[in-house]
């Protein structure tokens, strides 16, 4: 950055902050589920749209929840069939 000629310092341009995702915007409310929901393949429990999303398969199906399988298990994907 330098000083213009007229002797005044230029401002930094910013560029403006990105808007917040709106979760509603693409229908994804993760503390919800729909009427049929989400369950475990493994004993049936219901689960969150957003518990199946982090700890499901590619396709957010839920082979293990709290109800049936370890912490451990899940986060090292020993609950998830080969």
């Amino acid at each position: 950055m330098g000083v213009r000629s007229d002797g005044a310092i230029p401002s930094p341009v910013r560029d403006p902050l990105p808007l917040p995702m709106n979760p509603t915007q693409h229908g994804w409310k993760p503390m919800e589920s729909s009427s049929a929901g989400a369950r475990c393949r493994n004993c049936g429990t219901h689960v969150t749209q957003q518990f199946a999303r982090v700890f499901g398969d590619n396709g957010d199906v839920v082979h293990g929840c709290p109800a049936c399988t370890t912490y451990r298990e899940m986060q090292s994907g020993g609950h998830l069939p080969r």
